[in-house]
């Protein structure tokens, strides 16, 4: 309180903050910019700062800003990225078919357990295919 916004953004991220901020007032548009700020315990935090141009020219130069702490959501992000290759060699080395479908049941990807239990040689021929269509007979109401 009673320093500028800009104090608490982290030095490398000032400029695109004031830039995103800048061509907003020039243009009178919203802006979306992300930064790191300084929070009250030394730590920086990633946010999404997303601000809105007054309602009326009359009103005043005065803007709706609020901010969204991804700092967590980031984390998370990275931390299964990095996991990533692990679970899918898991999922690869399992022998049972493993399918991932799309809402509308249109397959997205098989596991190599699966290709070998479906006999598919080449995934890329069924990907976006719509998994029932797969089954004929009594089986297809089941699936």
């Amino acid at each position: 309180m009673g320093t500028p916004f800009t104090h608490a953004v982290h030095p490398d991220d000032r400029t695109a903050a004031l830039n995103a901020w800048a061509a907003a007032r020039a243009t009178g548009f919203p802006f979306r910019a992300e930064f790191r700020v300084l929070r009250h315990d030394g730590q920086y935090r990633t946010v999404q700062a997303d601000g809105h141009p007054p309602r009326h020219a009359q009103g005043g130069a005065e803007w709706t800003v609020g901010c969204t702490d991804l700092h967590d959501r980031m984390q998370a992000v990275r931390s299964l990225a990095a996991r990533a290759p692990v679970l899918k060699g898991i999922v690869d080395a399992n022998a049972d078919s493993i399918k991932i479908l799309s809402p509308d049941l249109r397959r997205l990807s098989m596991n190599v357990g699966g290709r070998r239990v479906m006999e598919v040689d080449d995934l890329s021929a069924c990907l976006n295919a719509v998994w029932p269509d797969f089954w004929q007979g009594d089986l297809r109401p089941l699936v």
